[in-house]
């Protein structure tokens, strides 16, 4: 175990865990917020039971939900940090699928919360 200084903007101050070991995890939708504002019911209705599984051991991850419920979505593929440290690159392995990198504003071992702009939106997303 290491001691890590506060990188996020949302902490922690500091952890015992490594950036790795915090982030490997099962995550569930939280909070979502677009442009400022707290779109959490929509996101929840329109992403249906969204998963994001991140695996340390072989760089791995899956993030599956229900379009609204009715349509499933899988997408799995590889992901790494920035050389930086402060986003995440998932490199997804369906081909027709851009990587795409992720801002990390939080990363605590039970919460995790992540920034990145789409379609000029600004999202903040949290996941528990």
């Amino acid at each position: 175990m290491f001691f890590s200084c506060k990188k996020y903007e949302e902490g922690p101050a500091f952890s015992l865990l490594t950036k790795k070991s915090r982030v490997s995890n099962t995550w569930e939708l939280d909070k979502y917020y677009e442009n400022g504002v707290d779109k959490t019911n929509d996101a929840v209705s329109a992403f249906k039971d969204f998963t994001l599984i991140i695996d340390k051991n072989n760089m791995k991850y899956s993030k599956s939900f229900s379009a609204f419920g009715l349509i499933p979505y899988g997408e799995t593929g590889s992901w790494k940090f920035t050389s930086d440290m402060e986003s995440i690159e998932f490199d997804p392995e369906n081909y027709s699928l851009a990587p795409y990198t992720w801002k990390i504003i939080k990363l605590k071992n039970t919460s995790l919360g992540f920034s990145y702009t789409s379609n000029s939106v600004n999202v903040k997303l949290y996941l528990k």
